[in-house]
């Protein structure tokens, strides 16, 4: 800090810079609030207007994201901003809920102790390990059977992926392999079915999950040569349509097991055994509402917004 910026830090008279930056959170909170429902394009603009000056005037509250603050179009921040909460960085700062949020595959703990609220109060503090063999070895431990595989030992088609999250270079291979084809740093694991009723489509289930509700599924549906990365359209549906409530009840303890609170899961389901797999657990969604269809974007972002609002409220710093 420049000699001039401390002196202007002790000129200012105290409390003047907490109310100034206040205001400006409040603004940062009503621009974010107008830009994401400006951006459905489904209702005149001076509406959208109209519920931003509301937000500036009376926001929902202060979120604290630590280490990271959340950007768009990620799911944490379009849901903050579509429900008018402030969002901060800083864990000096008041807030209301804090948030755990790193965008890597291992979280170290010990970085929450800047944050002084009751660890269990903070949000996602428990999910510390997002990797591949994590994923698996919770799956097994939950649903009492395996995703993972031994390459060495197995025949068949095997999926070999990074242990890290989010490099999309999952590949096919014929097992069983040899012990110089495997590659360092990746897990290897049954290849699921998950064929569309889409001709050369397969459909992967994302999951929103917020503590103990899963509001809707997206559907993703990807070409069969291109399985492991883009996606070329996105549904909707409900969670009954897919899975039974044993099913959901099984997803939900493995989300305590992995200690997450806020997450998206990659779901598949196999043709071939009827079986659903949890083949990835996403702790900074991106979030897939810009690709559903025009008509049903905003009803979608209501019902996840009103999940993850009583998420929030289970974790208010007192």
């Amino acid at each position: 800090m420049s000699r001039w910026r401390k002196a202007l830090r002790r000129a200012v008279p105290a409390g003047w810079a907490d109310r100034y930056r206040d205001c400006r959170d409040r603004v940062q909170a009503a621009k974010n609030h107008y830009g994401v429902h400006q951006g459905l394009k489904d209702r005149p603009a001076w509406r959208n207007v109209c519920s931003a000056v509301r937000v500036f005037l009376r926001p929902a509250g202060t979120v604290l994201f630590y280490p990271e603050r959340p950007v768009d179009p990620f799911a944490d921040y379009v849901l903050c901003a579509w429900l008018g909460y402030c969002i901060v960085k800083d864990p000096r700062r008041r807030f209301d809920v804090a948030f755990k949020r790193r965008n890597r595959t291992l979280f170290d703990p010990a970085e929450l102790d800047a944050v002084r609220v009751p660890r269990e109060q903070i949000v996602n503090a428990g999910l510390v390990d997002i990797s591949k063999g994590k994923v698996g070895r919770v799956f097994e431990e939950v649903f009492g059977y395996p995703l993972a595989l031994d390459p060495l030992r197995f025949t068949g088609r095997i999926v070999e992926k990074s242990d890290a999250n989010a490099t999309h270079d999952g590949r096919i291979l014929e097992g069983p392999l040899t012990p110089d084809q495997l590659r360092p740093g990746s897990v290897y694991q049954k290849l699921i079915n998950n064929q569309s009723d889409r001709a050369g489509l397969v459909v992967d289930y994302r999951l929103p999950v917020y503590g103990t509700e899963i509001p809707l599924i997206y559907l993703k549906y990807r070409d069969y040569a291109d399985r492991f990365d883009n996606y070329t359209d996105c549904g909707m549906m409900e969670v009954e349509q897919a899975f039974s409530a044993e099913q959901v009840e099984k997803i939900l303890v493995f989300c305590r097991k992995m200690g997450a609170d806020f997450c998206e899961l990659d779901v598949l389901k196999d043709a071939d055994d009827g079986r659903i797999y949890i083949v990835d657990v996403n702790s900074t969604p991106g979030g897939a509402v810009r690709l559903l269809p025009k008509g049903v974007r905003r009803k979608a972002l209501e019902r996840m917004a009103a999940s993850f609002d009583r998420l929030l409220a289970t974790h208010v710093s007192v």
